[in-house]
């Protein structure tokens, strides 16, 4: 069974030794990869093509290819959201898409993260993720 963060922390927390909680957690750490290759692997998990999630994001063309090429490592938190609400990606895909691009992660007790975590799950788009982010007194993806 896969263990939330907290559990983890709880476990490390409360060890003797990393030497054996590294050996026995392996598989619950996070792959070290550029955003480029995370977003490589997400068109290939979900079967959808670089130019279609470009749109769909409603990035600028050659900014998109940069992102996803690696040119721009560091793209910002919008960017980034544009880019999940687009695959459209799951909140915990969108954790690590943050995380790979070097962005602050959603946190629940934030009003407009709280937002964006509901338009996410429910699979907003992009325009639809600013209508509710609008509707709600939130600023927009922009």
């Amino acid at each position: 069974m896969r263990k939330n963060t907290s559990e983890l922390l709880n476990e490390i927390t409360a060890s003797k030794s990393m030497d054996n909680w590294t050996k026995t957690h392996s598989d619950a750490m996070i792959d070290e990869m550029t955003l480029a290759e995370y977003l490589e692997g997400l068109l290939a998990e979900h079967g959808i093509k670089k130019n279609e999630i470009i749109k769909r994001s409603n990035l600028d063309q050659t900014y998109g290819y940069q992102i996803f090429q690696g040119i721009k490592k560091n793209p910002s938190r919008e960017k980034l959201l544009r880019l999940a609400l687009a695959f459209p990606l799951t909140v915990d895909e969108t954790k690590r898409l943050l995380y790979y691009g070097g962005a602050e992660t959603l946190y629940p007790r934030v009003p407009r993260d709280a937002y964006l975590m509901f338009a996410i799950h429910n699979r907003f788009t992009v325009i639809e993720t600013d209508d509710y982010l609008d509707a709600h007194g939130e600023k927009t993806l922009g």
